[in-house]
Formats: structure tokens, C-alpha cells, sequence
């Protein structure tokens, strides 16, 4: 814990200094988000509960500091509060509220340096997958964290993603204006939050760990024209062994997952636009609890409000899972449609209410609502 203080303390002296020289090189980031959820029929009880998330940090931009070109630090930590619903009383697999993390008054979430070499680019240090990989436009206002990152990654792989974060080495490549691919190598397991309070016990030991790679390949249509499209691949290795899901006496060497996401923006009009967003997994079934999931959606914007800045959506995600019952495992299987609306009060609040219905088996429908508010400083 000692050393990641002291690191994190030597970011910000990098910091200072480079925004003594130009404020353009500091980039600073101060956010809360805020979620008051209810469930108004299902579930273990009926309950109003509040989370919130406090994420601060910054970005320092070499370039721009007049150090050396393609240079980047960033570090970023994170307080988080709230039991959340999915933990206390919904159960739902995948979590329909993303900020949802337990009460941890500080967590050590970036603390990463990029270097960008004309199109290469690499990346390294304490990192999550959420900044690079399935990352898509149309999905970033939706809150049910499927998503953000696929349940046929999160259920199944211990990895850095919210709220753990750890050691990463990542590459990137331009190949064209359209097209760029990504990989990345992780520790294969990260530290358990509920242990390591302040997420500061970096584990680097992929011989007892493994190793976790991700590699994705990805296609962006020129933005000046319509209609507008991207789509992407990916594919998630784990070099160790894995217990079988339905023999407790045997196991599997090595995991993988696959899976594939789209986005088609059809119509733009007057400062309003709509588009369609489709995502899907799959992994080994023999060695995971996840081993199916599909999403479909639609978003529109600037249809509900004079300044053309808000934003609507309709989703619908399908997990597909294994349960471990008293009569055996049992596939399984888990639908939610979520529906929300968000507007822009001023350039720095954001409101958004949103509607979930969950269906489950055995024949469980869960219905809830949440009001969340978000305030962007920087």
C-alpha cells in the first residue's frame, strides 16, 4: 500500500509541474453521480435505496507540457457508497445500476502513462478494460453495467473492471482511418476489494495468477459521412485452469470468450439523430457460469428538448447462464428492457429517470425505477 501512495504522490508532482508550464497539459476531472433506485414489485423486499460515486483525477498531456510528443499520465481515484439494489434485494445477475460498488471511501482506480508513436501506441500501469474495450457511443448512457462490460466477462474472469482496476501492458494500432486494433495483457486475477480496502495491493504474479489477454479489432466509418456505422471484434484468453461447471472433479485448461458489437446511426435531422446498437458474447460453456449474452437497442437524441442535447434510449439485454440448484446445475436465463431519458440542465448537471423490468426463472418479473443526476466540474 506503501508504494502505491508513494506513486500516486509522484503523479501529482509530474502533475504541478507540467501545469506551471501550460494549463492546456493539465487536464483535471471532477465527477459525482448520484442514483436514487427503487424496486416497485419483485425481489427479496421492496427498498429505496441511494448510491453515489465520486470519481477525481487528471490527465497530463507531455506534448502540451513542451516535455517530449504522444506522451499521456493519467490517475484517478474513485470513492464510492451504497449497498446497491442487485446486491440487497433485486439478486439480478447483471447488475442494472453501473455504479453500483458497496461503501469504499477511496479506491485506486488509473494511475497509467501512453505513449503514442506516429500509429502505435502503447500503454501501461494500473488500468481497467472499460476505457478500450467494447466501448461504444450509443450504449455509454445506459446504465445496466452489460453494456459497459459483457456478464460473459465479468461473471466468469477475475479482471480489472469497475470497481478493481490492475496491472495492464496494452498496444494499439492504427491500420487505416477506419480501422485499429487493440490488445492487452492483465495479471489473471485482481485484488478483491472487500480485502484490499483502498484497492492498493497491485498483484503481478501471472505464474500463480495466469495471464488475462484481450485483443480487439475495430472499424469506425468517416464521421463527415451518413449514414454513420462502426462494429467491432474481440476475443478474451486465460492461460490457467478452470473447474468444470457441472463435474466438481475435473477441470479445464485455459477460458476463452468471444464477442462482437455494432452500431448504425440512421437518421440525422436538424440536430436530432437515432441509431441502433446490437452486442453479443459467448463462452466455453463447460467452464463457465455465463456463457451466453445478447443486447439490442435503439437511441435517439435531441428530441425532447430545445437545446437538441438530450438523450433517450430502449434496450433489451438476454443473459444466458448456469445455476447450481438442489436438484443439479439448471440453465438459466435473465431478461432486462431498460428505458430512460437523460437532460442537460446546464453544461454541468445531468438528470436522467429510468425504468427496468427484469424476467427471470422461475417466472420472476422484477420491476424498478431510478432517478440519477450526474455533476461534471471539469
Amino acid at each position: 500500500m506503501k508504494n502505491g501512495i508513494v506513486v500516486i504522490l509522484c503523479a501529482v508532482c509530474i502533475c504541478s509541474a507540467g501545469y506551471a508550464q501550460d494549463e492546456k497539459a493539465f487536464l483535471p476531472k471532477v465527477s459525482y453521480t448520484g442514483d436514487v433506485i427503487n424496486n416497485f414489485s419483485g425481489g427479496g423486499r421492496r427498498s429505496l435505496q441511494y448510491m453515489g460515486l465520486l470519481d477525481v483525477g487528471f490527465q497530463l498531456n507531455t506534448e502540451a507540457a513542451r516535455w517530449w510528443k504522444g506522451g499521456t499520465f493519467s490517475a484517478e481515484v474513485l470513492s464510492t457508497h451504497g449497498k446497491g439494489v442487485s446486491a440487497t434485494t433485486i439478486y439480478d445477475m447483471q447488475a442494472i445500476c453501473s455504479i453500483e460498488a458497496g461503501n469504499h471511501a477511496l479506491l485506486a482506480w488509473e494511475l497509467w502513462y501512453h505513449q503514442q508513436l506516429g500509429r502505435f501506441g502503447i500503454r501501461g500501469g494500473l488500468m481497467n478494460i472499460t476505457d478500450d474495450f467494447m466501448c461504444q457511443p450509443f450504449t455509454d448512457a445506459f446504465s445496466g453495467s452489460s453494456y459497459g462490460t459483457f456478464p460473459t466477462l465479468s461473471l466468469n474472469y477475475s479482471l480489472p473492471n469497475y470497481p478493481t482496476a490492475g496491472l495492464g501492458l496494452a498496444a494499439s494500432y492504427q491500420i487505416n482511418a477506419n480501422w485499429s486494433a487493440l490488445t492487452a495483457l492483465f495479471n489473471g486475477r485482481v485484488a478483491d476489494i472487500d480485502e484490499d480496502r483502498f484497492n492498493m495491493k497491485w498483484r503481478a504474479n501471472p505464474r500463480k495468477d495466469g495471464v488475462l489477454s484481450m485483443t480487439e479489432l475495430k472499424y469506425v466509418s468517416d464521421s463527415t459521412q451518413f449514414p454513420a456505422h462502426m462494429f467491432g471484434i474481440g476475443a478474451v484468453y486465460h492461460n490457467k485452469r478452470f473447474p468444470s461447471i457441472r463435474d466438481v472433479e475435473r477441470s479445464y485448461a485455459n477460458n476463452y470468450t468471444f464477442y462482437a458489437f455494432g452500431e448504425h446511426d440512421f437518421y440525422q435531422r436538424e440536430g436530432r439523430t437515432a441509431g441502433a446498437f446490437l452486442q453479443g458474447s459467448y463462452a466455453v460453456k463447460n467452464r463457465n457460469v455465463a456463457y451466453g449474452y445478447s443486447a439490442v437497442g435503439l437511441v435517439a437524441s435531441g428530441f425532447f428538448s430545445r437545446s437538441r442535447t438530450d438523450v433517450a434510449g430502449i434496450g433489451l439485454t438476454q443473459l444466458y447462464y448456469q445455476s447450481a440448484e438442489e436438484d443439479g446445475v439448471r440453465d438459466r436465463t435473465e431478461h432486462t428492457i431498460e428505458v430512460f431519458v437523460r437532460y442537460n440542465l446546464n453544461k454541468y448537471v445531468t438528470i436522467k429517470p429510468t425504468f427496468y423490468t427484469i424476467f427471470s426463472h422461475p417466472k420472476t418479473v422484477v420491476t424498478a425505477a431510478m432517478v440519477e443526476f450526474g455533476i461534471n466540474l471539469f
